[in-house]
């Protein structure tokens, strides 16, 4: 999670949204930079999320409970907000984006059918 978007936490929670997991794939380090470090392992992602409105928040580790996880959060019908931890480290020939993200915006909303408007 970068740490710049934690405003989304919070627009999301108030959004009154349903259905909607949000996930964090927390690697506790900024890959795309070189693996630098962060601090996300040392705080409770899952209160801050509590704090920002999600009533529903699950921390999983390995398969089993990611799997025990999104079953719970699938039966709520409720915002759900899941942090993954998972490990450091990237396939050695994943490529870098080559599209902006204007482009992945458009490129989604015309997928569901949606007119991009500008």
């Amino acid at each position: 999670m970068s740490y710049a978007h934690w405003g989304g936490l919070g627009t999301t929670a108030i959004s009154g949204a349903k259905n909607l997991i949000h996930i964090v794939l927390n690697n506790a380090a900024h890959e795309s930079v070189g693996g630098m470090p962060t601090m996300a392992n040392s705080i409770d992602l899952c209160k801050i999320a509590s704090g920002f409105g999600y009533k529903h928040t699950f921390s999983a580790s390995d398969e089993s409970e990611l799997k025990a996880a999104l079953s719970k959060a699938k039966g709520l019908n409720d915002l759900c907000f899941i942090e993954i931890k998972c490990a450091l480290g990237s396939r050695s020939d994943l490529a870098r984006p080559a599209t902006t993200l204007e482009q992945n915006k458009i490129a989604f909303m015309k997928e569901l059918g949606i007119k991009p408007e500008f």
